[in-house]
């Protein structure tokens, strides 16, 4: 099994850990939406990741919740939002409005994912469109709806927050990265089918 996890960073930052095979769509496995920006960031990783300890052959990573042994035998591959800061036309910056920054330089540190911004594993926001539409927010509508007609869609009471909607903009940058990037052919297959 491969793994795929998606950041999608702010003041809330979503997190998918979700897996598939070649035979197998992509699933989620877990979701995080830790509050509190990069210090809420850190806290959830700090939680999650494994220190090393050489006595019994672990050398340190990520289990995210997952078993040794399903680390041992497979890869985790990271992908995030990369944040494009907006001037102008009533945008002003504001420490919150950076604090997604704040939150890609702590995934370049940890080394979850590259500095090089050209990498395809950095994403535009607009990588958050699955689905078709004459307008933005018909083409939000219809990826949303897509979401919830196979499984992917997440409401605040089932992570036990106000709303979940971090947590669904890093399932779309997942989708997006599996359908487009990898050409995963089970996900694109079940996601759309004609």
């Amino acid at each position: 099994m491969k793994y795929l996890m998606s950041f999608d960073g702010g003041g809330s930052t979503g997190i998918v850990l979700g897996e598939y095979d070649e035979l197998t769509p992509y699933r989620p496995v877990k979701v995080w939406q830790p509050t509190g920006g990069v210090s809420g960031f850190l806290d959830w990783y700090e939680e999650y990741s494994i220190p090393p300890d050489p006595e019994d052959g672990f050398y340190g990573g990520w289990l995210f919740g997952l078993d040794r042994e399903m680390i041992y035998e497979s890869q985790i591959e990271f992908v995030s939002e990369r944040f494009v800061p907006l001037s102008g036309g009533g945008f002003n910056q504001s420490s919150a409005s950076v604090e997604p920054l704040r939150v890609e330089g702590a995934l370049i540190a940890l080394g979850l994912l590259p500095h090089d911004y050209t990498s395809k594993r950095w994403q535009r926001a607009s990588c958050q469109v699955l689905a078709g539409g004459k307008t933005p927010a018909e083409r939000k509508k219809n990826t949303d709806n897509l979401l919830r007609k196979h499984g992917y869609w997440h409401t605040g009471k089932q992570i036990g927050k106000p709303d979940a909607n971090d947590v669904n903009s890093a399932m779309k940058h997942a989708l997006y990265y599996m359908t487009r990037t990898l050409k995963h052919r089970p996900t694109i297959e079940l996601l759309f089918p004609e």
